[in-house]
């Protein structure tokens, strides 16, 4: 009897750890549906940290050197000059823009009623043309002065391309959460999100062009007066390099100037040399008949 009941104990405990197991299946398949459903669907807050775990992965893997890139540098210029007559230097200008493949953004041109005659233009030319530009700006006429600079902008380019990728991926992430929404606020939330990537999107985008822009065409703001009628010429700072140059000017021009008479005198000597020798002989018979008739003076 005392072994019966000994079985039937046995039985029943197996019978109850046979059931807790069982149990304990079920419970481990229920929750793994659960996290199956809710990690197929990803939340808005999931969405947004797509971009920015992306973008420290991009930034972490890119390998960022300034050392090693290719510097994009905006450069920016301002020039005034002094010229004789400013219509023929606005000609020389739009010749010398459409050599160097540039243009004039702006230009401002003075009233003709104006004491004295002066034009401003902001004019855009290519990197690689900017300091030719500028020379044969200064050989129009007089330059009064001239300054440059540079501004170094690849650190801001990296950085809007490296936020541009984070914004893509977060925008790609948003329209999959709209594409598997099923209630129309949801649908109605991620939209205004979406729009909200997208705009950002576009501005960096612009920001982006309109920096490269700069950095292919330099900028030049060009001031040309011309000299008032009668007025000296501005001073050059270095009046002896000025003087020794007026000197050797004004010397050549004699030089020219007394060949040309030489020269003048020899070709048409023809024409006046006999009437001269004919004149300066009929002078000195005259004279010398003139001494014969008169007697010499005696003294008493």
């Amino acid at each position: 009897m005392m072994k019966r009941n000994l079985n039937l104990v046995a039985a029943a405990l197996l019978l109850l750890l046979t059931a807790g197991c069982a149990s304990q299946e079920g419970s481990y398949e229920v929750m793994s549906r659960k996290a199956e459903t809710s990690s197929s669907v990803p939340s808005m807050e999931m969405a947004g940290s797509v971009g920015s775990d992306n973008a420290k992965t991009s930034l972490a893997s890119a390998d960022y050197n300034p050392i090693n890139l290719s510097r994009s540098i905006i450069r920016t210029g301002s020039q005034t000059i002094y010229v004789d007559d400013i219509d023929i230097a606005d000609n020389e200008i739009s010749r010398i823009l459409n050599q160097a493949r540039g243009y004039s953004e702006s230009d401002n041109i003075s009233s003709p009623k104006a004491r004295v005659a002066s034009n401003t233009y902001t004019i855009r030319v290519p990197v690689d043309q900017f300091d030719s530009v500028l020379d044969q700006f200064a050989e129009l006429g007089w330059q009064e002065n001239r300054s440059t600079s540079s501004d170094d902008v690849t650190d801001q380019l990296f950085d809007i391309e490296a936020r541009l990728k984070a914004a893509r991926l977060q925008e790609n992430a948003f329209v999959k959460i709209m594409d598997r929404a099923q209630k129309i606020e949801d649908v109605l939330k991620v939209q205004r999100e979406l729009l909200s990537v997208r705009t950002m999107i576009e501005q960096m985008e612009a920001q982006q062009l309109g920096l490269n822009r700069r950095v292919a065409m330099s900028t030049i703001h060009l001031s040309v007066h011309e000299n008032e009628t009668g007025a000296a010429v501005p001073t050059n700072p270095n009046w002896v390099q000025g003087s020794v140059a007026a000197g050797s000017t004004s010397l050549q021009s004699f030089g020219r100037g007394l060949g040309s008479t030489l020269i003048y005198l020899g070709v048409t000597s023809p024409i006046w040399i006999v009437p001269a020798g004919l004149i300066w002989f009929a002078v000195w018979r005259s004279k010398r008949t003139k001494s014969r008739r008169t007697p010499p003076v005696t003294s008493a």
